[in-house]
């Protein structure tokens, strides 16, 4: 009886010791998931916003060229 019990004793702390090991193994994947994810997400923010301050850019740039457009068809109205 007493070898019984030491036996489940010792296959419940291995089992336990395992488990935890285990489970801080997919705890520590699922951080490195969520930082790759985040890391990504920074990146196409910073992509995105870059395009749109080129395209504010090329926007300015449109109406600066209509405005002197639309000046030089005025004056040849004159």
């Amino acid at each position: 009886m007493r070898i019984a019990i030491i036996a489940a004793v010792v296959a419940l702390v291995i089992g336990l010791g395992a488990g935890y090991l285990m489970w801080g193994e997919r705890a520590r994947q699922a951080t490195e998931a969520r930082q790759r994810a985040a890391d990504e997400l920074e990146a196409t923010k910073a992509r995105q916003a870059d395009e749109l301050r080129k395209l504010q850019q090329e926007l300015a740039a449109e109406r600066d060229r209509r405005q002197r457009l639309e000046q030089v068809i005025s004056e040849g109205r004159k």
